[in-house]
């Protein structure tokens, strides 16, 4: 981030800078609340490479005064477009910068314009896509993820209606969540057996989610809206015709405990999905698909 005396030649810095969205910071050498503010940007800018950045300091700020500070102006094109007071954590800024990098590229804003002789077509789309993405980096990073529950289980249990009834009950959340079926401490060979067994399975029942590669303990990587019905469902034996997990038809056949943890997350679509693909990636589960169901 610049520090500059916009003042002097605000025009010409704004003019360098078209087909860029600039970033005007203002702050004072007596505002307490100023330095956080201006690491907190700091911290944002690395998520944004194709905005400008630069801090003012408010004595310096001259036809761009304003009353309030720490505050925020953005830029386009050579005008103002918006004004930002009081956001001053690097969360809320990420936000904040995410939306309008969002609804800039949704207009086809000239940020997208490209210097090419030769643009390829659909070029505009294309950035826009990217640009898009570049907001979802911004906002995974900000993101509040906490675990909000979890139990164990042992899976010779799960044919006990009343028994899964008051299991599954825990997860009576009533908001959409990222949820995680493990095989505590099962090995390699462990493992194969189950996969083996829901192999003979599929044979009468085709209703077993796909059988992955993976030879870790992660069973299951998924996210559900009713969190309570969709884990009755790959716990349980009744739920005939969708496709789950089933370990009540089989979990007496491999006494293991298993542990069901799950995250309660409420932002857009395309994020959450963003998010159980970076899980799936991660965790490697043995069951199930990438992407979108």
């Amino acid at each position: 981030m610049k520090h500059v005396e916009f003042s002097l030649a605000h025009q010409a810095i704004l003019d360098a800078h078209r087909d860029q969205l600039v970033v005007v910071c203002r702050w004072s050498r007596w505002c307490d609340r100023c330095p956080p503010f201006l690491d907190a940007v700091a911290t944002c800018e690395k998520h944004f490479p194709r905005v400008s950045f630069f801090a003012v300091e408010v004595e310096n700020f001259g036809v761009f005064d304003f009353p309030a500070i720490p505050s925020i102006s953005l830029f386009w094109n050579g005008m103002k477009v918006h004004d930002s007071f009081g956001v001053s954590d690097s969360k809320a800024i990420a936000a904040y910068l995410g939306e309008w990098v969002s609804l800039l590229a949704a207009r086809q804003h000239p940020l997208l314009k490209t210097k090419s002789k030769s643009p390829t077509p659909h070029r505009s789309t294309i950035l826009s896509a990217a640009i898009r993405l570049e907001a979802l980096s911004v906002k995974m990073h900000s993101a509040d993820i906490e675990l909000d529950g979890e139990f164990t289980a042992p899976t010779n249990k799960l044919l006990n209606e009343k028994y899964l009834d008051a299991l599954v009950s825990a997860a009576n959340v009533g908001q959409n969540c990222f949820y995680i079926i493990e095989a505590v401490g099962a090995g390699k060979k462990q493992i194969a057996k189950v996969k083996t067994t829901v192999e003979k399975m599929e044979q009468s029942e085709s209703d077993y989610p796909k059988i992955n590669r993976a030879t870790g303990s992660i069973l299951y990587v998924g996210k559900s809206k009713n969190l309570a019905v969709r884990l009755r469902q790959h716990l349980g034996s009744s739920a005939k015709g969708t496709y789950a997990l089933h370990m009540g038809r089989w979990g007496h056949l491999i006494p293991m405990r298993i542990r069901v943890s799950w995250y309660v997350f409420s932002e857009d679509g395309i994020l959450n999905q963003a998010i159980e693909d970076a899980l799936w990636d991660g965790l490697q589960p043995v069951f199930g698909r990438k992407g979108a169901r």
